[in-house]
């Protein structure tokens, strides 16, 4: 007796969707099942679905297109059974792979197969892309002030006091609420690259403004260590 299976699994956010995935999906379900249908769907920030049986026509089709995407489902059909996956870079990003198969053999041999497909397109900033950045820095930064002026024993006027905390909690409150911080986080920290088509020449930029801003953060810390050497051996 056939055991059927349908199961969806969620998948930690963070990859590189270019042709290479496609191509390597694809064969993936070739060596299943040579007669497989294949469909790309893809969802545009201009709400704009677009729908391709090949993946050339796919690239082709976005070269010509300033349309941005951020949702891609590759599905794969077999005689009885299907393949979805999904890599959502919208309002909820999402990356998540669900199977209906009427054998538990294959579908664990899909699953093992694409996983290990997957772990090859990591991102390597990937931990940034799920982490409230903001957030993190504004709260690293007031613990910074802490042990800092309790190691200098600095005590700070009530005003300055109120000041800072009032600073922190406005700074909290606007990465939270404001849709336009999310945004831009989004874009510099993708949870899916989507490097196809005009998107590529997004990414580029995108990839050339994180190389900066992690250059500039490296080099702060190591003039601060420095410049704190300096005054500790002076004075």
């Amino acid at each position: 007796m056939r055991e059927e299976v349908f199961k969806i699994h969620k998948y930690p956010l963070g990859h590189k969707v270019d042709k290479q995935l496609l191509v390597s999906i694809k064969d993936i379900f070739l060596q299943y099942d040579e007669h497989m249908f294949f469909e790309i769907k893809t969802e545009c920030t201009n709400d704009t679905a677009c729908f391709f049986e090949d993946i050339d026509e796919c690239f082709e089709y976005f070269e010509k297109k300033t349309y941005r995407i951020v949702k891609m489902s590759i599905t794969g059909k077999f005689k009885d059974n299907q393949v979805t996956l999904i890599f959502d870079n919208g309002t909820h990003p999402n990356t998540e792979i669900k199977f209906q198969f009427d054998n538990g053999d294959d579908y664990l041999l899909l699953k093992n197969k694409i996983e290990l497909c997957l772990s090859n397109f990591k991102l390597n900033y990937r931990i940034l892309s799920r982490l409230p950045i903001m957030t993190f820095l504004l709260g690293f930064g007031m613990l910074f002030i802490v042990v800092y002026t309790n190691v200098k024993n600095i005590i700070f006027p009530e005003l300055v006091q109120i000041s800072i905390m009032s600073i922190w909690t406005c700074g909290i409150w606007i990465t939270i609420s404001l849709s336009s911080i999310r945004n831009i986080k989004r874009n510099l920290f993708p949870c899916t690259e989507f490097r196809i088509g005009q998107n590529i020449r997004i990414e580029e930029k995108n990839e050339k403004i994180r190389n900066f801003i992690f250059v500039t953060i490296i080099l702060t810390i190591i003039l601060g260590i420095i410049v704190n050497l300096i005054s500790g051996f002076l004075f």
